[in-house]
C-alpha cells in the first residue's frame, strides 16, 4: 500500500488498484432539522461548529435532540458541503447516504436476511476454499482453519474498533502464515461494501481481509429478498435454515471472492527486503558485466568500422581498377577489330599475290621449259658442229677434194640456218 495525501483525502493502492480513502472529519456545522437554517457560535456569529466527542455526547446523553439537528461537512461553498453520521464506535463523523438510518456502523449496520446467512453459513466452515477472479492471476488458497469467530469485536491499538464479519485463524504449517500472521478477516458485501478507512486500518495492523460479494437477483440472494419473491408471502426460520444449508453446499466447493487487504508482516517483509538486495545487487553486477560488454562490443563495433571503411576504400580501388581493366579491355577489343580487319585485307591481298605468284610460277615455268628446249637444242647443235668439225677435220685426210667442197656448201647453210633462228 502507498498514498498520496491532499487535503482530508488520500489515493491508496489496495490489491493493485487505487481507491479513494477519506480521512473522516471529526468536527462538522450544525443544522437544523426543522428549518434546515444552520447554527450559529453565539461569540462569533459564524457557523457554530461541533467536535465529534460533543456529537457522540448529545446522540447518547440527549437523543430527542439529536433527533432535531444533522451534522454537515465543513466545506466552506454550501453547495458542496455533504451530510454527516455520529459514528459512536469509531469516535469518528462518517459520510451520511440517502435511506441511512442514524444508528452508528456496527455489526448490526447490514440488517438484511442475504447478509446475515452468508456470515452465518461462512462462520460454519472450518474447512474453506477461497477462489478469486481470473484477472487477478492468484491461485485458490485451501484452509483448515483453527477458529471461526463470527462478528467478533476487535479493539486496534489505534483505539479503532470493529466488527469484521467472520474472523478466522490457521496454524504456522500453512504457507500463508508468515505473511498473514495466521489470520483473515472475510468481509460480506450485499447492500454496502467495506468501507475504505476500514481497510486502511487492516492493511496498518497487518489484517487480511477476503471480500465475498452477493449480487442481487443471484441464487445466494435470500429467497424472501429476491425480486420475484411475492410481496406480503410470510417465511420462517426454516426458509432461513434451509437457504443456510444451500449456502454451505456452494460454499463448501469454493468461496468466490477478492482479496481486499493483502498485507505483508515483517517477517515476510524482511526475508523479500533481503531477496530484494539480493536480487539488487545481482542486478548491479549483471549491469556492470553488461556495461562491459557493452564497451567490447563498441571496440569490436570500432573496429569494425575500420574494417568496413578499408573493405569500401579497398571495393572503391578495386572498382577502379576493374575499370581501368574494362577500359584495356575495351582497347584491346578495338585493337583486336582493327587487327582482324587488317589482317582479313592482308589475307585478301595475299590471295591476290598468291595468285599473281602462281602465275608467275607458271610464266616462268613456261619460260623455263621453253629455255630448256632451247638449250637442248643449242647442245644438239654443238654436237652437231662437233661432229661436223670432227668430221671436217678427218675427212681431209680421207676424202681431201670432196671435203673441201662439203665444207664449202655445209658452211654456206650453217649461215643461213642460223640466221632464221638468230
Amino acid at each position: 500500500m502507498h498514498g498520496d495525501s491532499c487535503g482530508n483525502e488520500r489515493i491508496v493502492v489496495l490489491e493493485g488498484e487505487m481507491i479513494m480513502v477519506i480521512h473522516r472529519p471529526n468536527v462538522a456545522y450544525v443544522r437544523m432539522k426543522s428549518s434546515s437554517e444552520y447554527r450559529l457560535d453565539a461569540n462569533s456569529g459564524k457557523l457554530l461548529q461541533v467536535p465529534i466527542e460533543k456529537a457522540i455526547r448529545i446522540k447518547l446523553d440527549d437523543p430527542n435532540k439529536h433527533k432535531q439537528i444533522e451534522y454537515w461537512s465543513l466545506n466552506p461553498d454550501s453547495k458542496k458541503r455533504y451530510r454527516l453520521k455520529v459514528h459512536t464506535v469509531n469516535q469518528q463523523f462518517e459520510r451520511y447516504k440517502k435511506g441511512d438510518s442514524d444508528t452508528e456502523f456496527d455489526r448490526n449496520y447490514d440488517e438484511s436476511m442475504t447478509h446475515k446467512c452468508v456470515v452465518e453459513a461462512l462462520s460454519r466452515l472450518t474447512c474453506m476454499a477461497l477462489l478469486f477472479p481470473i484477472k487477478s492471476k492468484r491461485s485458490r488458497l485451501e484452509f483448515d482453519f483453527e477458529t471461526v469467530r463470527k462478528e467478533p469485536f476487535l479493539h486496534l491499538p489505534n483505539n479503532s474498533k470493529y466488527y469484521p464479519d467472520v474472523l478466522c485463524t490457521f496454524n504456522e504449517e500453512h504457507k500463508m502464515y508468515d505473511r498473514w500472521g495466521g489470520k483473515i478477516a472475510i468481509e460480506v458485501t450485499y447492500t454496502h461494501g467495506c468501507e475504505s478507512y476500514k481497510l486502511e486500518d487492516f492493511v496498518y495492523h497487518n489484517i487480511p481481509v477476503f471480500e465475498v460479494t452477493i449480487e442481487e437477483g443471484s441464487a445466494r440472494q435470500f429467497p424472501a429478498e429476491r425480486p420475484d419473491w411475492p410481496k406480503g408471502k410470510h417465511w420462517d426460520h426454516r426458509l432461513v435454515e434451509a437457504h443456510i444449508n444451500d449456502l454451505l453446499k456452494w460454499f463448501s466447493k469454493g468461496v468466490v471472492g477478492q482479496l481486499k487487504v493483502d498485507p505483508v508482516s515483517t517477517r515476510i517483509h524482511d526475508k523479500e527486503h533481503m531477496l530484494w538486495l539480493e536480487e539488487k545487487r545481482n542486478l548491479k553486477q549483471k549491469i556492470f558485466t553488461l556495461e562491459e560488454d557493452i564497451k567490447v562490443s563498441k571496440n569490436e563495433a570500432a573496429s569494425l568500422v575500420t574494417q568496413y571503411d578499408k573493405s569500401v576504400n579497398n571495393l572503391s580501388s578495386a572498382k577502379n581498377k576493374i575499370e581501368t581493366i574494362n577500359s584495356a579491355n575495351e582497347k584491346l577489343r578495338t585493337d583486336n577489330a582493327k587487327l582482324s580487319l587488317s589482317l582479313k585485307k592482308e589475307i585478301g591481298c595475299n590471295k591476290t599475290n598468291k595468285v599473281e605468284c602462281q602465275s608467275s610460277v607458271d610464266s616462268l615455268s613456261t619460260d623455263i621449259g621453253f629455255l630448256r628446249n632451247r638449250l637442248k637444242l643449242k647442245n644438239l647443235f654443238i654436237y652437231i658442229e662437233l661432229t661436223v668439225i670432227f668430221v671436217i677435220f678427218f675427212m681431209p685426210f680421207f676424202f681431201p677434194e670432196g671435203t673441201k667442197n662439203l665444207i664449202i656448201g655445209w658452211y654456206a647453210a650453217m649461215v643461213e640456218f642460223r640466221s632464221v633462228f638468230g
